[in-house]
């Protein structure tokens, strides 16, 4: 059985790493206030970066900041310390795309590799599988992951290159925000700025029915999707 490390179990991580058990997944977590929340649920509570990623065949984390990603992949107790060989980090947060860039290239000099995969949609939406994840970086360690992307929350979509996600995230934030189909056009004329317009076209209907998923989220809470 798949173990899946989750780093950052706040209002987003935690619905996360419970959908993930909930496809049979184990769950090791880490947050700095504690794990009480994710043991009841189930998981499994670890004191440190390092000690999830010795116990984890892939990684996932959601976080505030760069300053919180970097600490937990380069501090003292960060995962780079004890990162199994050929690891994929799935990595959610909503971050400047050079410096998370930055950060992939010390985990593939350990052997592993980092993916940038920012979710769109409210804490709300999670839990009931409405929120939409976007999913750039090599396709090799794409498919290595697809269990987990699958079973993180709604549909998912791949962009291509490392960063398109986070760009295509943006988008769908505007569209959200403005109504999706009369945004249509400048949704792909943004997504053909990141080299990906072929593909948002491609994934066109998938990325609509999450769409239309956030729509009826939003109508229940009210709510803005956000990270």
């Amino acid at each position: 059985m798949t173990t899946v490390g989750v780093i950052g179990l706040g209002k987003m991580g935690l619905p996360i790493a419970q959908n993930l058990m909930d496809r049979g997944l184990n769950v090791v977590g880490y947050r700095r206030s504690g794990t009480s929340d994710l043991t009841a649920l189930g998981g499994t509570g670890a004191q440190s970066p390092a000690d999830v990623a010795s116990a984890s065949d892939v990684l996932l984390s959601i976080l505030p900041d760069v300053a919180a990603l970097r600490e937990v992949l380069l501090g003292s107790q960060g995962t780079m310390t004890k990162l199994r060989p050929g690891t994929v980090h799935v990595e959610m947060s909503t971050l400047d795309v050079a410096e998370k860039a930055a950060l992939r290239d010390h985990v593939r000099s350990a052997g592993g590799d980092l993916l940038d995969c920012p979710i769109s949609g409210t804490p709300a939406m999670v839990r009931p599988r409405a929120a939409t994840t976007f999913v750039s970086g090599e396709k090799a360690s794409v498919d290595a992951v697809r269990e987990v992307l699958d079973a993180i929350s709604g549909p998912w979509v791949y962009t291509g290159a490392f960063g398109t996600a986070a760009r295509l995230k943006y988008v769908a934030s505007l569209l959200v925000a403005q109504g999706a189909e009369r945004q249509r056009d400048l949704a792909i004329r943004l997504a053909m700025g990141a080299g990906r317009g072929r593909v948002v076209r491609g994934r066109l209907g998938s990325y609509q029915r999450g769409l239309a998923n956030a729509r009826k989220a939003r109508q229940k809470t009210g709510r803005t999707p956000s990270r």
